[in-house]
């Protein structure tokens, strides 16, 4: 992953600037990330057909190890009306490891006279099992309010689909539980529906998602509860050859 970010200010009116005479034209703050990773983890799962119309799966997904290397450097230049100054900073290299949580989940379907699809989820993940760790740096502090902040969580879904050849009905939704050990509360909502057309060859497809999220924050020490909503529409043209 590469990330690079520019901050550039020429508009110095009513500040510093003045004690410079005008001489003072602009300056630019540059940084860049680079993050090299790899990753492994495990995935077991199995499915059983408990009558021609109804099945059950249960999957587990291990914690993924991974390994990481970052590197970061800045670089502020300073334009003034005479000469420019640039400075770099050096190349700060670091290793480390993470370990994201375990999770589980429970699934059952259903087929009702080849028209209708009935789906639910249910996932357990533990967010408090996340650890970083570094042959340079402990991460004791982190990993201790990692522990003490998140908690097990559990996720839930249910889906279903109509389907009237060429077109399908959906609709859904998803709710995920709080991660947080104190804020019981935090959770998130999807719902989303959609319609799609499919002639084989191509097909059409609108689909259209809301999502709300409850969350508290801090305004000069008062907790201050907010909800934050989302719509999302999308629109598909596909074709297949």
């Amino acid at each position: 992953m590469y990330e690079s970010s520019t901050y550039t200010e020429d508009d110095f009116e009513d500040t510093v600037a003045s004690v410079w005479n005008g001489q003072l034209h602009s300056f630019t703050f540059s940084d860049e990330l680079t993050v090299y990773a790899t990753g492994i983890n495990l995935k077991i799962g199995a499915i059983m057909r408990l009558t021609p119309e109804i099945k059950v799966g249960v999957s587990v997904h291990s914690p993924t190890f991974y390994e990481l290397e970052e590197t970061y450097n800045t670089t502020f230049t300073t334009n003034f009306s005479q000469t420019r100054i640039t400075t770099n900073s050096s190349i700060n290299y670091f290793e480390y490891n993470l370990t994201t949580p375990w999770r589980a989940t429970l699934s059952l379907s259903s087929t009702l006279n080849k028209y209708l699809l009935i789906s639910a989820d249910y996932e357990i993940i533990d967010y408090s099992f996340s650890k970083l760790y570094s042959n340079e740096y402990m991460f004791t502090q982190e990993n201790s309010n990692i522990n003490n902040l998140y908690t097990q969580t559990e996720n839930i879904s249910i889906g279903s689909e109509i389907r009237f050849n060429p077109i399908s009905i959906r609709g859904g939704y998803k709710f995920f539980g709080s991660p947080y050990a104190q804020q019981t509360d935090n959770k998130k909502e999807q719902y989303c529906f959609g319609i799609g057309v499919n002639y084989g060859s191509y097909y059409l497809d609108a689909s259209y998602l809301y999502m709300k999220h409850e969350d508290e924050y801090l305004l000069l020490d008062n907790p201050v509860r907010s909800l934050n909503e989302r719509h999302n529409l999308l629109f598909t043209l596909g074709f297949r050859y």
